[in-house]
C-alpha cells in the first residue's frame, strides 16, 4: 500500500476474512509494517474492534476478503486503502449483498475515517441483489478520467445480471482532492 508510516519502507495491507474478532466470520485487516530485510517491524489490525473503525460488521460479513490501495484520496499525504466484505448484511431484507470500505488511515495504521460503497452507500447507483457478493474482489485501476484519482474495480461474483451467477465488475471513480503533479511532470 505503499509507505504509510513513512519510514523510507513500503508497508502491505492484508485481509483476513475469517477472522472472528467481535463475531463469526466478521473478518479483519491487517496493516503489516516491514523493515528492510521484509520482516515485520510493527503491525495494526483493523476490525469491529481494533483500529479504530467504529463500525460493526454482520456476522460472517468477510470484511477483508480484498483489500487494494488507493494512494492518497483525501490529500493528507497517507495512502488509504479500501477493503471489501462480500457477505455483508445490511438493509432491509439483511442478505448478502456486500460491502466495500473506502478507509483514510493514520500514519500508524489506524483508521481516521471511512466511506461505505455498496446497496445506497457512497453515491453507489446500482441496486445490489441477495446474494451478489459485491466486494469479493478489488483493484486499483488507476486514473482513467485524468483526474488524479484511481479508479476502483469492484467485483461481485454472485450477480445474476445476464445469467444465474455470472457475475460481473463495477468501475467506480471515487471522488477526492485531486494531485498536484511534481515540478518535474510539468514541461
Amino acid at each position: 500500500i505503499w509507505d504509510l508510516n513513512k519510514d523510507g519502507i513500503s508497508d502491505i495491507a492484508v485481509g483476513a476474512l475469517s477472522d472472528d474478532d467481535g463475531g463469526r466470520f466478521k473478518g479483519a485487516t491487517w496493516i503489516i509494517f516491514l523493515n528492510q530485510d521484509g520482516s515485520i517491524k510493527n503491525h495494526q489490525k483493523i476490525s469491529e474492534n481494533s483500529g479504530n473503525l467504529n463500525d460493526t460488521f454482520s456476522q460472517e460479513a468477510k470484511f477483508g476478503s480484498s483489500v487494494t490501495g488507493l494512494g492518497d484520496l483525501n490529500g493528507d499525504t497517507i495512502p488509504d486503502i479500501a477493503v471489501g466484505a462480500p457477505e455483508e448484511k445490511y438493509g432491509d431484507t439483511l442478505t448478502e449483498k456486500g460491502k466495500v470500505r473506502v478507509l483514510f488511515l493514520d500514519e500508524n495504521g489506524k483508521v481516521k475515517d471511512q466511506q461505505p460503497i455498496g446497496n445506497g452507500l457512497g453515491n453507489f447507483n446500482d441496486t445490489l441483489k441477495d446474494g451478489d457478493l459485491f466486494g469479493e474482489s478489488l483493484g486499483n485501476m488507476g486514473d482513467l478520467n485524468n483526474y488524479t484519482i484511481p479508479e476502483l474495480a469492484v467485483g461481485a461474483s454472485g450477480d445474476n445480471d445476464g445469467a444465474r451467477n455470472a457475475g460481473a465488475a463495477d468501475i467506480l471513480f471515487l471522488n477526492g482532492v485531486p494531485q498536484m503533479p511534481d515540478d518535474d511532470d510539468q514541461d
